[in-house]
C-alpha cells in the first residue's frame, strides 16, 4: 500500500517568468538536499519545477503538499494543477468566471488565435477574432480611424491603435473582453523612437479599455511568440482579478 501511495515525480508549470526568477522565488527550497527534491528547467516556453522523489521514501501526499507550496509561492504565474499550457490555463479561467474573449491581432499574425482553439472546447469561451495586418483591415473590419495612420498620428504600433482594435473586436464579437496586439516583430521596421520588439498590447473589458507597452527581447520568432504569451497572460489575468506586471512590460 505504501509503495502504490508513492509518485516519483510531479511537475508545476508557470507563465511569464524566467528561470532566474523562479529560481529566486523559490529560494532555499532549491537546497538538493532537500526530500522531496526540487529542480527547474525551461521547456514549451514555460518554468517547468520538478518535484521529485530521489530516494523513493515520499509519500504521494507529501510529494502533492510540496508542489502545492510551489504553486503558491509561484503565484500568479503558476497554472493551475492539470493545465498543460498557458492558454488551457486562461481557458478554465475564463470558464470560472463565465466570460468570453476575441481576439484582434496584427504582428503575431493569428498566434493568440492559434493557441487558443488548439484547447478542446475552446468555442465555450472563445468567441473568435481578426487578424488585422494592414493599417486598411484595422479601420475595415475594426473601425480604427485612419486618422490614427496619417502623418502626425500615433501609427499603427500605438497606445491608440490597440485600445481601438480591442474596442472593436469587443464590441463587434460580443464577447465579455478583447485583446488585441500590434508591433514591431522586425527585422526591419524598427526606429529609435520605435525599435523592433515594441509592442502595445490593448484589453477591452466591462470596466474600460487599457493597455500597455512592450519591449520584447529577440528575433521576429521570440518577439511574435513573446506577444503571444503576453497577451494571453494578461486575458488570465483580468479573468482572476490579478494586477501585475507582464512580462517586458515598460513604463509609459
Amino acid at each position: 500500500e505504501r509503495v502504490a501511495a508513492r509518485l516519483r515525480t510531479m511537475e508545476v508549470l508557470a507563465a511569464g517568468l524566467t528561470e532566474v526568477q523562479a529560481a529566486e522565488l523559490l529560494g532555499s527550497t532549491l537546497d538538493r538536499q532537500h526530500r522531496p527534491r526540487l529542480g527547474i528547467r525551461v521547456g514549451g516556453g514555460l518554468v517547468r519545477v520538478a518535484v521529485e522523489d530521489v530516494g523513493g521514501d515520499v509519500t504521494r501526499a507529501e510529494m502533492v503538499s510540496v508542489a502545492d507550496a510551489v504553486r503558491s509561492t509561484l503565484s500568479p504565474w503558476a497554472l493551475a494543477d492539470g493545465c498543460e499550457t498557458l492558454a488551457e490555463a486562461v481557458g478554465q479561467s475564463l470558464q470560472a468566471r463565465d466570460a468570453t474573449l476575441a481576439t484582434a491581432e496584427s504582428c503575431t499574425g493569428g498566434g493568440i488565435g492559434a493557441a487558443l482553439t488548439s484547447i478542446a472546447g475552446s468555442s465555450a469561451w472563445y468567441r473568435g477574432g481578426w487578424v488585422t495586418y494592414t493599417n486598411g483591415m484595422k479601420h475595415g473590419c475594426l473601425g480604427v480611424p485612419t486618422d490614427r495612420f496619417s502623418p502626425g498620428g500615433p501609427g499603427a504600433v500605438s497606445d491608440a491603435v490597440v485600445r481601438d482594435m480591442a474596442d472593436g473586436a469587443r464590441q463587434r464579437s460580443g464577447a465579455d473582453v478583447a485583446v488585441a496586439v500590434s508591433g514591431i516583430a522586425g527585422p526591419s521596421g524598427g526606429t529609435p523612437e520605435k525599435p523592433v520588439g515594441t509592442v502595445w498590447v490593448g484589453l477591452a473589458e466591462p470596466g474600460g479599455v487599457h493597455a500597455r507597452l512592450l519591449q520584447v527581447p529577440g528575433d521576429r520568432r521570440h518577439v511574435r511568440a513573446g506577444t503571444t504569451d503576453a497577451a494571453l497572460l494578461w486575458c488570465r489575468w483580468w479573468a482572476e482579478g490579478v494586477s501585475s506586471r507582464l512580462p517586458w512590460e515598460r513604463s509609459t
